[in-house]
């Protein structure tokens, strides 16, 4: 019976030092535990998503847009729409912020987001709204896997340069839950379309399917080096290719582009030296 009860305090001892050591061990990794499932919850908290004009994921990255400025129409704009998208199941309150990145004197800017405002010129306010400003409290509700239009308005008027965005969807009451996406500009001088005589320029099928020849052979213009960009009716560059004139022609594949009118131009730097219309139909 002592026998019994000695093993009996002895197995109630190393259940002591068991309940001990696993105390110790869950306090020392406790901390590092926690951190663990806090960073868990903030790389896996995704409330937002950005969609450009043609459906693409632009959340977090960056949109380039490329066109010519507008020296005789000050009133003149582009716009680039995007889809905000709540990727959860309850309504959010939604606000949005424009940071100005990189300014280009001369043109002028603004959005709609549930609200229309007024022009803001380049380089006057880097971050519109912000805290105490009036502005600051318009909102949108997004109700749960919905989605609102972020209207983004550019005035190029007779800038040349780069401009670039950033615009920042939030949730009004977790300012850290939030998605951006990078506007970034590349406004050239306006020359006019087929404006300049010296270069000859033919583009063929037109309109095309899996593929365009541009033939610019018989031209006398100076310049061996050119770029050749082709752009949609939104101005966003769909393709680039360096080019000479030595080379005379340029195979154009179109495979990819969708249905629509696309416009062709040549280009010595911010140049445009000319530009000719091409329709794709597949």
């Amino acid at each position: 019976m002592e026998q019994c009860a000695d093993l009996t305090r002895i197995n109630t001892y190393i259940r002591e030092v068991i309940k001990l050591l696993k105390l110790k061990v869950m306090k020392k990794f406790l901390p590092i535990f926690i951190l663990a499932v806090c960073s868990y919850s903030a790389t896996g908290q995704t409330t937002f998503q950005i969609l450009d004009h043609n459906g693409t994921d632009v959340t977090n990255g960056q949109y380039d847009f490329s066109g010519p400025n507008s020296p005789s129409d000050p009133y003149f704009k582009y716009e680039i729409d995007f889809e905000v998208k709540n990727l959860k199941s309850v309504t959010i309150t939604t606000k949005v912020k424009r940071m100005e990145t990189m300014s280009l004197v001369g043109s002028a800017h603004y959005h709609c987001w549930g609200v229309c405002y007024t022009d803001i010129n380049a380089g006057a306010d880097y971050m519109f709204p912000e805290s105490g400003d009036p502005e600051f409290l318009d909102f949108v509700d997004l109700n749960g896997s919905a989605q609102s239009t972020l209207n983004t308005y550019f005035k190029p008027k007779s800038a040349v340069g780069d401009a670039s965005f950033r615009w920042v969807v939030f949730d009004d009451s977790n300012p850290s839950d939030s998605a951006f996406v990078d506007v970034v500009y590349d406004i050239r001088a306006f020359t006019g379309v087929n404006e300049n005589d010296n270069v000859k320029m033919a583009l063929y099928p037109n309109p095309a399917d899996q593929l365009a020849v541009l033939d610019f052979s018989g031209s006398t213009y100076s310049n061996s080096d050119m770029i050749i960009e082709i752009c949609d009716m939104l101005g966003k560059k769909h393709k680039s290719y360096s080019a000479s004139v030595a080379q005379g022609k340029l195979n154009i594949d179109t495979e990819e582009l969708t249905d629509g009118i696309y416009f062709v131009s040549i280009r010595n730097g911010r140049e445009v030296i000319k530009t000719t219309r091409l329709v794709i139909k597949h």
